[in-house]
């Protein structure tokens, strides 16, 4: 089994955890900003999913999220994974979040979903489009005959 992680911090753990390092890669990286900025320009982003190996914090840190404001996050927080095992308050990652606008609405494992605060006031786009009533969350019924 490979684990992986773009992170001294975490690789040293696996490694005192029985899981050395196999391989080392250079792996070249941009600030998410320039990225969204090259590739999505003036676009707003309903959801943007986060998974980057132990980085995932100083990645969103990078997409100056005051600015981007995309209206759905999605994560993978393993800090948080074991402050939740361990009974602990959420951390750092969640703070950050929280001071950006945003509140967790599901965590599972090491995922973790927050929604922005005003999520109601985003632009409605076709990806993206909040229900008008409760109905449009249930399920319509199937007719057996």
């Amino acid at each position: 089994d490979w684990l992986n992680t773009l992170s001294a911090d975490r690789a040293q753990q696996l490694a005192e955890a029985g899981n050395p390092p196999r391989k080392k890669l250079q792996v070249p990286c941009h600030p998410l900003r320039q990225l969204i900025a090259e590739h999505l320009p003036g676009r707003h982003i309903d959801l943007l999913a986060v998974d980057c190996e132990g980085l995932d914090l100083d990645v969103l840190q990078s997409a100056d999220l005051a600015q981007l404001h995309p209206t759905v996050l999605v994560v993978e927080d393993f800090t948080r994974y074991l402050e939740f095992r361990d009974g602990m308050p959420a951390g750092e990652f969640d703070q950050y979040l929280r001071s950006m606008a945003y509140s967790p609405i599901y965590h599972s494992a090491w995922s973790s979903i927050y929604g922005a605060d005003n999520w109601r006031e985003m632009p409605n786009t076709d990806a993206f489009s909040p229900p008008q009533s409760l109905q449009e969350y249930m399920p319509k019924p199937k007719v057996i005959r």
